[in-house]
């Protein structure tokens, strides 16, 4: 017998902005922690986002949160925004803002280039797994340093941001449902 599952339709633009409402309303207004605690791990989230080290996002938020003395959890679903799907469109504007700060050119027109020589690896017989690290590392160290400070840059822009705004929207919200 075939599984079942309890929803077959997609998410509508509707249902995943009630998702997030929800998210909000009940795991961060209602959580049992004072308004800095859950504004500066909704921060530290909003900084770990924007760290290039994919994998390692969830680590560093509950690290920096736990050093912070943050909510370590509500910080946890903003770190998934960054994902396969949103890493162009996140990430590529903080490679930008990093080429700019550091005046490194912003390679465009390489990334034909990159692809057509990884094909060739791949179809080299004689290559080794150590042929493909070099390979991968040469490309990354290329792009390393203009992407780790524009990433830096807007992540602690942005987690500054968050928190006041958080921390407000916070006090207002158990402010007006005290009574």
């Amino acid at each position: 017998m075939p599984i079942k599952f309890v929803n077959d339709q997609p998410e509508t633009p509707t249902m995943i902005t009630g998702r997030i409402r929800h998210f909000f309303v009940y795991e961060v207004l209602h959580a049992n922690d004072p308004p800095h605690r859950l504004a500066l791990g909704l921060a530290t989230g909003t900084f770990a986002m924007f760290s290039p080290l994919f994998g390692l996002q969830m680590v560093i938020n509950v690290v920096l949160a736990w050093v912070l003395r943050a909510n370590k959890l509500v910080g946890i679903p903003i770190v998934w925004i960054t994902n396969p799907v949103t890493i162009v469109p996140v990430f590529f504007p903080c490679y930008v803002l990093g080429c700019w700060i550091t005046g490194a050119p912003i390679m465009k027109g390489k990334f034909a280039s990159i692809h057509q020589s990884w094909k060739t690896l791949a179809d080299d017989s004689s290559a080794r797994i150590g042929d493909y690290f070099q390979f991968v590392w040469q490309q990354f160290s290329e792009i390393a340093v203009p992407l780790c400070i524009g990433c830096t840059t807007v992540g602690i822009t942005l987690a500054i941001v968050v928190y006041y705004i958080s921390f407000a929207l916070i006090r207002k919200y158990r402010a007006s449902h005290a009574s």
